[in-house]
């Protein structure tokens, strides 16, 4: 029973942070090389896990449940808290519209519905989720972000020994960029708002936070770095803004779809934490 509740724990930390930032990585990693923006993707990832750690440290020592702005009132004040709820205010906000229109666009091209009919049928079922509770959210977020890295490894493996994977994609350097990546690789390595969350979850067993922590942390940190290493290795400098409609032209249709399905959960899992933490699912 602990070792399931690390692993849901951890899912929840995974699903937060593996959002729709991934299908942008490998593009801004394109301009300015694989090998420069490996660093990059290692670095920025490190720092936001001893962030988290950081944050768990703060959330174990302080009494009672409470969300981000909550800490940062009693630690910093009213102003504090303030500025906690503006910066997640519009940093929550705009990404839980970026993942309902972009998952509706992911699945209109799967299926060829509305992309708005998939947008709000994305959003129903994602509030459905959350009024059932945390517990149903670790278990859904344990299926998801379990399908969600099958289709990865598939789509690695598939990239890597396809016959079009080319080591000399990799090989390109261009220092002048190298402040280009970290806006989007910094988004696509925040799940913060997960560790209250994963606290209250483990109530029963709060020395196992940091455990989790870590292993949330660096599995999306490999990750992207497998990720981005299969895409520049098949598309290179044509790399797109969003990964998986290169890897669309490169393989065709069915690649495409898969790529899609992958986008479209990746931002799920990461948006019923979003919506848990607003209450929009009650």
């Amino acid at each position: 029973m602990n070792s399931l509740s690390t692993f849901r724990a951890t899912a929840l930390l995974c699903g937060t942070i593996i959002g729709a930032g991934v299908l942008g990585i490998p593009y801004v990693i394109s301009q300015v090389g694989f090998i420069p923006g490996f660093f990059i993707i290692i670095i920025i990832g490190l720092a936001m896990m001893m962030l988290n750690l950081f944050l768990g440290e703060i959330v174990l020592r302080t009494p009672g449940n409470h969300q981000l702005p909550g800490y940062a009132e009693r630690y910093l004040g009213k102003t504090g808290k303030k500025l906690m709820m503006f910066s997640m205010v519009f940093g929550i906000y705009g990404a839980l519209i970026a993942y309902i229109i972009g998952s509706g666009q992911a699945l209109a091209t799967v299926f060829g519905l509305s992309s708005i009919t998939f947008s709000i049928a994305f959003f129903v079922v994602a509030s459905s989720i959350i009024y059932i509770g945390l517990k149903t959210i670790a278990k859904s977020e344990v299926f998801f972000i379990t399908t969600v890295f099958l289709i990865f490894s598939g789509l690695f493996l598939y990239s890597i020994f396809s016959g079009k994977f080319n080591l000399a994609n990799l090989a390109t350097i261009n220092l002048k960029n190298i402040f280009l990546p970290y806006g989007v690789v910094l988004f696509a390595f925040i799940g913060t708002a997960a560790i209250p969350e994963m606290k209250e979850y483990l109530s029963h067993d709060k020395k196992k936070l940091k455990k989790t922590i870590i292993i949330g942390s660096l599995i999306p940190l490999f990750a992207y770095l497998l990720f981005t290493f299969a895409v520049l290795g098949i598309t290179g400098a044509k790399t797109t803004e969003i990964a998986t409609i290169g890897l669309g032209e490169s393989f065709g249709k069915f690649i495409l779809i898969i790529g899609n399905l992958f986008a479209a959960l990746a931002m799920f899992t990461s948006m019923i934490i979003k919506l848990k933490i607003f209450g929009l699912g009650v």
